[in-house]
């Protein structure tokens, strides 16, 4: 029996598009009915790879958190500046997933994306939560400045109070987590193509609002001349001679793949990737707990150096970095994800394969 399957995508930066871009290529190997989310912000990269996929629009109401846990008065004022009626807007979607699938889905699959999980709760579907931040539920505080692990657990706890299950994927190593599935990254683990080119690739997060974030980050790279640099940003950097300047595209993924070493914000997803294609890391972590704690990871588990580390070092130490990523891959992730998700479909939900896949 067909398997109706509703999946919510969290739509602030690449990280939960790319993860459930592989997550769903391998549900369409089995006989479901797949519903998606989509926002303004998601929708053409889930159009472009799901032509065939059915999706229902949503808005998410953002949470503004901070070391001591929900900043209200902030996320209120956020709120009404944004002008929109949250409540009605879940009620028009609850209804769109009825009409949709003639009744409720089987599942509700959740990557941070909170309207999914309200509607699994309100019409007793089971919920699985598939993401990478929920590990924060179950580490220890570290010690990260102005930074406190309640900016992420208050909001897992605020969005996602329960779970039927729980997948938590990660690049760095995870304690025993009761009831849950622990994967290394999910991410596209084909590595045809992968090379090291004679260039740089530098990624200036479009979600830093401040152009002056990147500055001095920019000024380094315009003055290593025994570099060549691609750089995608929304920010109005000049092209150099050693500089080219690209908007965000697909040209992306091709250019990870064929770089030497990447500079980027401290994001999960992407620093997952680089360890995939062996690409070590210069990171600038934005200001918000889990990057500082994905950048502290690389440094602990010698992946990567940050904007704090002296940028000259870090190139001559970039051939040892990489030696590094291999050996930590050895070490901590033994099995594919892919493989790992497969036997969960199978065991626990009962998926179907189907005799031929999308």
């Amino acid at each position: 029996m067909t398997k109706k399957i509703l999946i919510g995508i969290c739509d602030i930066g690449m990280g939960h598009i790319n993860r459930q871009t592989c997550i769903i290529k391998e549900l369409l190997k089995y006989d479901v009915d797949i519903l998606l989310t989509y926002t303004d912000n998601n929708k053409q990269i889930l159009d472009n790879n799901f032509p065939n996929l059915a999706k229902v629009k949503i808005n998410i109401p953002w949470i503004a958190c901070d070391k001591n846990g929900i900043d209200f008065k902030k996320s209120l004022e956020i709120s009404k500046n944004r002008k929109i009626n949250y409540y009605n807007e879940f009620l028009k979607f609850c209804i769109d997933v009825e009409e949709y699938f003639g009744g409720k889905p089987d599942y509700v699959f959740t990557d941070y994306e909170c309207n999914v999980a309200s509607y699994s709760y309100a019409a007793s579907v089971p919920l699985l939560g598939m993401d990478q931040h929920s590990k924060f539920l179950f580490l220890e505080e570290e010690k990260l400045g102005e930074y406190g692990i309640k900016e992420e657990s208050s909001r897992l706890k605020f969005f996602f109070p329960k779970v039927d299950y729980r997948i938590i994927s990660s690049f760095f190593p995870l304690p025993d987590i009761p009831n849950a599935l622990l994967l290394p990254p999910i991410v596209d683990l084909n590595k045809q193509n992968v090379s090291d080119n004679n260039f740089v690739l530098a990624y200036f997060s479009p979600y830093v609002e401040n152009k002056d974030f990147f500055e001095k980050m920019y000024n380094m790279m315009k003055n290593d001349k025994s570099n060549n640099y691609v750089l995608y940003t929304k920010f109005d950097f000049e092209q150099q001679d050693n500089i080219v300047v690209k908007p965000f595209s697909n040209d992306f993924k091709k250019d990870l793949r064929e770089c030497k070493f990447v500079i980027s914000t401290s994001g999960h997803q992407l620093i997952s990737e680089c360890i995939v294609f062996e690409k070590p890391l210069y990171l600038l972590p934005i200001n918000t707990f889990e990057q500082h704690y994905s950048n502290l990871m690389v440094k602990r588990y010698n992946l990567g150096m940050d904007i704090n580390d002296d940028y000259t070092y870090f190139i001559n130490a970039v051939d040892t970095i990489k030696k590094n990523m291999i050996q930590y891959k050895e070490k901590y992730w033994k099995d594919n994800w892919n493989k790992l998700i497969n036997d969960f479909f199978e065991k626990n939900l009962e998926l179907k394969k189907k005799h031929w896949h999308y």
